[in-house]
């Protein structure tokens, strides 16, 4: 049994809605009481489906943030590759990792170069998925109606 005038759910012995106070004994229609169970049953279920969304596109907002993280890792780890392993290959059998041209000096600038690129772009990546995270947090928060407006909350404005 539901209460017609708020939809609360109200057990059959009391006869009152505990939400409202509303005497459900008043409504001697059982038709009526059909009805508005059908009603409550229909505002439950457009608000579980008016939900579904909402988590999805939260989801989207992590899943993003979550693949820049990696790609901010991955960066990180191409940097210290260019920056740490080098060997010009000039002895036998002369196997060359991160050397370009013949001298050393070069190389390290060449290496710092790319280095710094990828320390930039995984700084990018970073705070990208940051801003990703807190957008997400704060749409989230809108839609659910617990935000703050010159420090006061959603209800206290709409008072």
């Amino acid at each position: 049994m539901f209460c017609p005038k708020c939809g609360n759910e109200v057990k059959a012995e009391t006869g009152i809605c505990s939400n409202c106070g509303f005497d459900i004994n008043s409504v001697n229609h059982e038709g009526e009481q059909k009805n508005i169970e059908e009603q409550v049953q229909e505002k439950t279920e457009q608000s579980v489906i008016a939900q579904k969304p909402k988590k999805q596109e939260s989801n989207s907002y992590k899943e993003l943030s979550i693949a820049s993280f990696v790609l901010s890792g991955i960066f990180l780890i191409l940097g210290f590759y260019k920056m740490l392993i080098y060997e010009n290959g000039e002895s036998y059998p002369y196997d060359m990792k991160n050397a370009y041209v013949g001298g050393d000096a070069y190389n390290f600038i060449i290496n710092g170069t790319y280095t710094t690129a990828y320390f930039v772009l995984m700084a990018a990546f970073l705070i990208f998925g940051v801003g990703l995270l807190i957008y997400g947090e704060l749409v989230l928060q809108r839609k659910l109606g617990n935000y703050q407006v010159d420090g006061k909350t959603s209800e206290e404005k709409s008072i």
